[in-house]
Parts: C-alpha cells; sequence; structure tokens
C-alpha cells in the first residue's frame, strides 16, 4: 500500500470524526436547550409517573418527538362463553395497558378538562379580560388536524366554564387536545398548531403560558392510541332484499320509526335507545346510499362497541330489531362477513362483547361514557 493511499484512508477516518463529533455537539446544544425550557413536574396527570411539568415558554413549539400515525384496527371474534364482566363505577381510571389491576383513580367531570386523554395548555392573563374581547380570540380554538379542542374559560370569581360569557371577566383559560382518536395519535404537527394558536393568544393579551413536554405528549399519545386500538369492535348486520324491486327510502324510514329508531344528532343516521335514552346501536339512513334519495338497496345496523351504551344483551337486541326489520321490509339478515345471520348465534357474541365492556371499563373508558365518545370518535 503506497504512502498516497495511507494517507487518504487516514483522511478519510479523520473526516468521519469530525462529522460525528459535528453530529454530537448539535444534538447535545439541543438537549440542553430543551432541558432549559422545560423543568421536572411532581407527577403526570395521564400515567402517573414522573413527568416534566409546564413552564412559561415564549415561543411556539416548532417540533415534537414522532408520533407513529398507523393504527391496526383488531378483528371481530367470536366467543363461544363468557361471563358478565364487572361495570366500573363512575370513577374510572386510565391505565397503560388492557390489564386488570387497581390504579389511581381519577373522577370524569365533563365540566373540568380530562387529563386522562387531553394535554393541557394553560394561559393566565395579566389582567381579567372582558368576554367580549375574548370571543374573536378562542374562535379558531376548535380543533388542529384530526383533533378536537376543547377551550375551559376560569372568571375572576373561581368559576370555570366551558362556554365563553360575553357578560363576565376572565383571569384565565385552558386549550384542552385530544390525544388521539379514530384517526390516530396526535401528531407533532397537531400539537404545533395547537401551541400556535395558543401563543398568537397569548400574545395579544400578554398572558404567560405554560405547556408539558411535546415529546411527553407524544409519548402519552401513543400510548392511548395503542390501547383504544386494542379496544376498538365494532359488529354490523345487514338488511338484503329478497324481492325484485329496491325499497322505497320513505318505507324504510318509516319501518324504522315504527320499529322504534329516532332521529339523532348524524343527519345520515338513526338511533335505537333504551329506556334511558341512551343508544344502543343506529341504522344507517339509507338514503345516504341511494342516488337521489329515492331508492336503497340494503339497509345496515351498526353496533359501535366504545360508543353505545353498554348491556348484557346488545347484539341479541340488535338482532332481534334487525329480524322485525327483515320480516316487514321482505328482506334477509346477515352479518359483517355477509354470511346470513345464524339462529342462537346472540348469546356467543354478547359474551365476547360482555368481555370487551368489561376491559374498556377497566381501562377508564366506559362503554357510552363521554370520554369514550370523544376517543372514539
Amino acid at each position: 500500500m503506497s504512502d498516497l493511499q495511507i494517507g487518504l484512508i487516514v483522511l478519510g477516518v479523520a473526516l468521519i470524526v469530525v462529522v460525528l463529533g459535528l453530529n454530537w455537539w448539535q444534538d447535545r446544544r439541543v438537549r440542553n436547550k430543551m432541558q432549559a425550557t422545560f423543568s421536572p413536574a411532581q407527577e403526570d396527570p395521564l400515567l402517573g409517573d414522573a413527568a416534566p411539568e409546564p413552564v412559561v415558554k415564549t415561543k411556539p413549539v416548532k417540533k415534537a418527538a414522532p408520533v407513529p400515525t398507523e393504527r391496526v384496527e383488531p378483528a371481530w371474534q367470536s366467543a363461544a362463553t363468557d361471563d358478565a364482566a364487572p361495570e366500573a363505577d363512575d370513577e374510572d381510571v386510565f391505565r397503560r395497558e388492557p390489564a386488570v389491576g387497581a390504579g389511581t383513580v381519577s373522577r370524569v367531570d365533563e365540566d373540568q378538562p380530562d387529563t386522562a386523554v387531553e394535554a393541557l395548555i394553560d394561559l393566565g392573563f395579566a389582567r381579567p379580560v372582558p368576554g367580549r374581547d375574548l370571543l374573536p380570540l378562542v374562535r379558531e380554538l376548535d380543533r388542529v388536524g384530526q383533533k378536537p379542542l376543547r377551550v375551559f374559560l376560569r372568571t375572576v370569581d373561581g368559576d370555570q366554564f366551558l362556554k365563553l360569557r360575553l357578560d363576565r371577566d376572565y383571569v384565565s383559560l385552558q386549550i384542552a387536545v385530544l390525544l388521539a382518536n379514530r384517526s390516530g395519535a396526535l401528531t407533532a404537527s397537531e400539537w404545533a398548531q395547537a401551541w400556535s394558536r395558543a401563543e398568537r393568544i397569548a400574545e395579544q393579551l400578554d398572558a404567560s403560558i405554560e405547556g408539558p413536554d411535546p415529546a411527553h405528549v407524544a409519548e402519552h399519545a401513543r400510548q392511548l392510541d395503542e390501547l383504544c386500538a386494542a379496544l376498538d369492535t365494532s359488529v354490523g348486520l345487514t338488511l338484503v332484499p329478497q324481492r325484485p324491486q329496491p325499497w322505497r327510502v320513505a318505507e324504510v324510514l318509516a319501518q324504522a320509526h315504527d320499529a322504534g329508531f329516532v332521529e339523532g344528532t348524524d343527519p345520515d343516521r338513526l338511533e335505537w335507545r333504551d329506556e334511558r335514552g341512551a343508544v344502543r346501536f343506529v341504522l344507517v339512513h339509507p338514503a345516504s346510499e341511494a342516488r337521489g334519495g329515492a331508492v336503497a338497496g340494503r339497509v345496515s345496523l351498526l353496533l359501535d362497541v366504545p360508543r353505545h351504551a353498554a348491556s348484557d344483551t346488545a347484539f341479541a337486541d340488535m338482532a332481534h330489531v334487525a329480524r322485525q326489520l327483515a320480516d316487514v321490509l321482505e328482506a334477509g339478515v346477515v352479518d359483517d362477513n355477509g354470511q346470513p345471520l345464524a339462529d342462537g348465534s346472540e348469546g356467543a357474541v354478547d359474551a365476547h362483547l360482555r368481555r370487551l365492556y368489561g376491559q374498556l371499563a377497566e381501562n377508564g373508558l366506559k362503554a357510552g361514557s363521554p370520554r369514550a365518545v370523544r376517543v372514539f370518535a
């Protein structure tokens, strides 16, 4: 090997060492800057572990830890038998994994931010701000990307409200950012958008702004998304016409109302509710699937397990209503796999659903609760 070759090798090694050293120095500089920005907290509201505490920020967050966006939904599986799972009380707890065991109990109050499934950005005003001055600033705080926002406002009297009143003066507000829903975990971009909007308000009102470590938010969002994906299940039944001509939409709607369905918040769906008014399952509005809303080729009933109220006979009730409609509409009933609904299958399916209801309740996501409806949207 010539002296030239040896020299080139030495030079290459030296260049590699220089590049590695430069990368290490830049990484250390970024870490030191982040540590100087955020201070440690006493306890994390989502997981209960030690975590960084919100501190005053003066610039919007530009980067956050990457969050997995791919979501894998569980496949439906039937069970032969199972005992009814115990129903959790209103003081449910969110835990990292869908496993049994005791944990710290937290009450879910719709008038308060839900720290189990929402990350909070706090703004404190230097002086009371009239509601009419806040109104144009909070109008844009509805959602970021695919994640909804909730705004909680505190008055000078210490009362906290979800809705702004023009005749009140406010001393602070909190922006609650949903950590995960069926679109996936909260992304770094969505969190940065929320922070940027909060900072614009803080600059206009000369307010302090506090928020958690973006990397910590991303980790919470990832864990919540994984948990919800493991518990997310829906069961459907479809009515298929057995007569040559398709149904008229008006006929389907009339028979659906006679079977107990009522109009709901979604214009494309009718709701079947129990005696307490809780939604148990829905009928997909046939007009949304038909050209011009004149005819319909099939009708679908859907039981959204996390979003609809739990019942020991959830699937059996839906199957009973589906068969009633099938009789008057001259239709057959098939399951999600396109197979005819077998007589006596309701017991096995409901046994499996009871187990899922129990897992949801154990993990603080009681079926049909406001928290579950918010997360499984």
